[in-house]
């Protein structure tokens, strides 16, 4: 009788495959994946740059979009 690898060939449950699982189902479950502060660091040290140029490229972008509107008044004319 033979199943994934937990039986030999008399049948026998191989013992130190089940404590192999046992283990990784309690390291599984001590990993605590919760929000720290490290990662609250990196997270403004992402965003720094981006909020320094949100303000000109929102400038930029309006600009180029209201140089397109006005050319495309002088194409209808």
């Amino acid at each position: 009788m033979y199943c994934f690898g937990l039986y030999n060939e008399r049948g026998d449950v191989i013992e130190g495959l089940v404590e192999e699982k046992k283990e990784k189902t309690r390291k599984s479950k001590k990993r605590d994946d919760s929000y720290t502060f490290w990662d609250f660091i990196l997270d403004v040290l992402f965003w720094i740059p981006e909020l320094i140029l949100f303000p000109f490229r929102l400038i930029f972008w309006s600009l180029r979009g209201i140089g397109r509107l006005v050319s495309d008044l002088f194409d209808i004319v």
